[in-house]
């Protein structure tokens, strides 16, 4: 299946260029282009596009607001542009699959749709066990301040959602990160972490106990004592997979 895109730039040499090397790519199927954020948010809500390349400097809002504006179970994947460097370290905070710096240069555009083929295929290729094939990252990057947290697969113990965020637990520690649930959930590897609940993930390596209290209401006991609800709709998946 073709990857369902959409190009939002005020620039029509911009758009033209994208346009243009999208079509030597057969992965890719562009669906529309916009060149403000209200227009974009009619061809996204027309379309509901698979990846997103996004001029962060929109004449009537922030590209990252109109982020922000997206339903995050529903935001598409993103490439990120701008005229400003600087922009590169917010767009990897906004999870996004790469940076183009502008105005585009071609052979940087093909670099990334090339990236984006690869790591779809990765995320799609399973071994001959059928079980699905983890990632080869086994970090995750996450903004602080003026930094970034390179935070390890093996250090989170659990994840809970709010809103437009997610907070990482490690250990003593927490980290917020701008991500959805089922967007974070897509990067961890599947044999490690288990949505226990809409806003919840946890590691199964720190899972201690499950709880019962009450006919039909569960937790899970993580190491360090927190305790996290299971909904209903996510308990067959956990109890499937610690009691095999």
């Amino acid at each position: 299946m073709k990857i369902k895109t959409i190009v939002v730039d005020p620039q029509f040499k911009t758009r033209q260029t994208l346009r243009n090397v999208l079509q030597n790519h057969e992965a890719f199927k562009l669906k529309g282009a916009a060149w403000d954020a209200a227009d974009a948010k009619m061809v996204i809500s027309k379309v509901a596009p698979d990846l997103l390349f996004l001029n962060a400097d929109l004449p009537d809002q922030s590209g990252f607001s109109l982020i922000d504006g997206l339903d995050p179970e529903k935001r598409p994947q993103l490439v990120i542009m701008s005229t400003k460097e600087s922009y590169a370290m917010r767009a990897l905070q906004y999870s996004a699959l790469d940076f183009l710096k502008l105005p585009l240069d071609q052979k940087c555009v093909d670099r990334t749709l090339k990236k984006i083929i690869d790591v779809r295929n990765i995320a799609s290729t399973k071994p001959l066990n059928g079980e699905a094939k983890d990632e080869e990252n086994t970090r995750i990057a996450i903004k602080s301040g003026k930094k970034v947290v390179l935070l390890h697969f093996d250090d989170i113990r659990f994840i809970k959602g709010s809103g437009y965020y997610i907070e990482f637990t490690s250990g003593a520690k927490k980290h917020l990160m701008r991500e959805s649930m089922s967007g974070i959930m897509s990067r961890l590897p599947s044999r490690q972490f288990i949505r226990i609940h809409r806003s919840a993930i946890i590691n199964l390596h720190f899972l201690e106990e499950i709880i019962r209290r009450g006919p039909k209401t569960f937790f899970v006991r993580m190491a360090g004592g927190h305790e996290l609800r299971i909904s209903s709709s996510y308990k067959k998946d956990l109890f499937d997979l610690v009691m095999h």
